[in-house]
């Protein structure tokens, strides 16, 4: 299930407006908001909990194997010691090797994520026309 971060203030009026959203209320996709649409120590726990956890439901999570770029969030102390606490395996996949070993990030991520950006800047542009 996707986990979508859009750019609005943590559980303010953009998130409240999503969770109303069709995607979200027929469980297509899991949203969450912060002031840069950036993924948190916060939003990776909660990614970790809600979506990873959930597709392993009958698998102990001491027999999966969880592969992280080098991005910051997922590098943190914090991140890391929670995965840990979870018995989760993981594997940090060195900079610039992202392309080469974890290659739907590039071909199938990326173009969904630009495909959401661009949904979602169109019904802002929408949302601000109509409230006008």
């Amino acid at each position: 299930m996707p986990y979508i971060i859009f750019k609005g203030a943590e559980k303010g009026n953009i998130y409240k407006k999503l969770i109303k959203s069709d995607e979200v209320i027929y469980k297509k996709c899991i949203v969450s908001t912060n002031n840069n649409a950036w993924s948190t120590n916060k939003i990776i726990k909660d990614w970790i909990d809600t979506v990873y956890c959930s597709y392993f439901n009958n698998i102990p999570l001491e027999n999966t194997l969880l592969i992280f770029d080098s991005a910051p969030m997922h590098t943190s102390l914090e991140v890391l010691k929670y995965i840990s606490n979870k018995k989760i395996n993981y594997v940090l996949v060195p900079k610039g090797l992202t392309p080469i070993l974890q290659p739907l990030d590039v071909s199938i991520n990326k173009p969904f994520k630009e495909a959401m950006k661009h949904k979602y800047e169109s019904s802002i542009i929408y949302f601000s026309i109509k409230i006008k």
